[in-house]
């Protein structure tokens, strides 16, 4: 998983697509929830992940920029498809992907905070208006 903080594992046709950039069919992304997108080519909006851009080696990075140029017949455009690269707008399709994995899992865990709302019962009371009056003091 190299230093990448979310990853997607590319699946048989994900590597034929993208094998030839990353050869240990791991892909970084910002995370681990998909997005959905649509796309004037496509039928229906489809399921992605987003790509981290910042988190690519510059050999990967110019064989990426290559590839969609090259796969929207758009040469000219090798520095706009760059800059969506870096700025983390190019999704990896869902279906090109077998899982997903991060070293971050308290991003995705659900915390309930009102099961520590008993935890609090026993403090003093306290002055709601004084609080708001005593606010301007440390503004």
């Amino acid at each position: 998983m190299k230093d990448y903080k979310d990853w997607a594992h590319l699946n048989d046709e994900g590597k034929a697509e993208f094998g030839d950039i990353f050869p240990d069919g791991i892909v970084p992304i910002l995370s681990m929830l998909p997005i959905v997108f649509e796309h004037p080519n496509l039928d229906t909006p489809e399921r992605a992940y987003l790509l981290r851009g910042s988190d690519l080696i510059e050999d990967q990075l110019v064989k990426l920029v290559e590839k969609l140029a090259k796969k929207f017949n758009d040469p000219d455009k090798k520095d706009e498809i760059k800059k969506y690269i870096l700025a983390n707008e190019i999704p990896i399709r869902e279906k090109l992907t077998s899982g997903t994995g991060t070293k971050r899992i308290y991003m995705y865990m659900y915390m309930d905070f009102n099961e520590f709302e008993d935890e609090y019962d026993d403090e003093e009371d306290w002055d709601e208006e004084q609080d708001w009056e005593d606010e301007d003091d440390w503004w």
